[in-house]
């Protein structure tokens, strides 16, 4: 009996969204490391993200650097608290250039505005680090932050 891994296939379709931007000339996709390669340990904080993304945008000869969560909507608001506050930890211990953003890749809207105020109700100056979009509207995120 084969089992769907829908987690895998989300992961795996950002990843082409990517190619498909770097193929219509707007980014070069420098690296892709997917779990657990994608894995990072900052200080004594384990960082688990699905994907570790560089992108270098060409018109502007810049890279930008982010974590992919992608989220099914299967953790509760405690688990991604937790994820979080490991997120914000870790940039607080970062010695790194620039601490890479956090994307959370969610199914819906519903799902969306959920993670938007789970984060809202932590520090305010880790709200920045972190984003949320659905999976339909991944690619105009990235274009968001090449402007």
């Amino acid at each position: 009996l084969r089992v769907i891994d829908h987690h895998a296939l989300q992961i795996a379709d950002c990843f082409v969204l990517l190619k498909v931007l770097e193929r219509g000339g707007e980014v070069a996709v420098l690296r892709y490391d997917a779990d657990p390669a994608s894995r990072r340990t900052v200080g004594e904080i384990l960082l688990t993200p699905d994907a570790y993304v560089e992108v270098g945008v060409k018109a502007i000869r810049q890279k930008f650097a982010f974590w992919l969560e992608i989220d099914r909507d299967t953790e509760n608001a405690d688990v991604i608290r937790g994820k979080l506050s490991r997120y914000w930890r870790a940039y607080q211990a970062w010695d790194g250039e620039v601490f890479p953003y956090i994307v959370f890749v969610v199914p819906d809207e519903t799902r969306r505005l959920e993670l938007e105020r789970v984060i809202a109700g932590g520090p305010a100056e880790a709200q920045d680090l972190f984003q949320v979009c659905e999976f339909s509207t991944f690619s105009e995120l990235i274009h968001k932050n090449l402007q």
